[in-house]
């Protein structure tokens, strides 16, 4: 990461303690993702949304119903975390919501563990916009 690249900053949502766990290790190592906040309550994200402006959102499932109150406040990319691999049909009409991907829990430990934070980031860094170069 050059010096003039700011790092992606994100919203955490209602999250399960060991995913919520692994992200903030995750990001504890990675210079180019950054939290900003965490909102446990669904009403909470998009006030919070419009005052830290995150690059990126990620939540569960349970606060879907705030997606379209979220996207009038601050529209921002969101990822969603699901225990298990949400239907198509609800994936459309997520991604009509800003839903942009989604991440299942991590499964076992050791090699399993870091591909799944492998992943998670490619997915979280997916939302970050491709940068343009600046002329010198």
């Amino acid at each position: 990461m050059s010096a003039l690249t700011a790092p992606l900053t994100l919203l955490l949502g209602n999250l399960p303690t060991f995913v919520r766990t692994e992200v903030t290790r995750l990001l504890h190592t990675d210079p180019e993702l950054e939290v900003v906040g965490a909102a446990v309550v669904t009403d909470e994200l998009p006030a919070m949304a419009r005052r830290l402006r995150p690059g990126v959102v990620l939540i569960s499932e349970n606060q879907l119903l705030g997606l379209e109150q979220l996207q009038r406040h601050f529209s921002v990319p969101v990822l969603l975390y699901s225990a298990q691999a949400p239907l198509s049909g609800m994936l459309r009409e997520a991604a009509r919501l800003g839903v942009y991907d989604y991440i299942t829990p991590p499964l076992g430990t050791g090699n399993e563990l870091a591909e799944w934070r492998m992943s998670l980031r490619r997915k979280l860094l997916a939302a970050k916009p491709s940068s343009v170069p600046v002329p010198k």
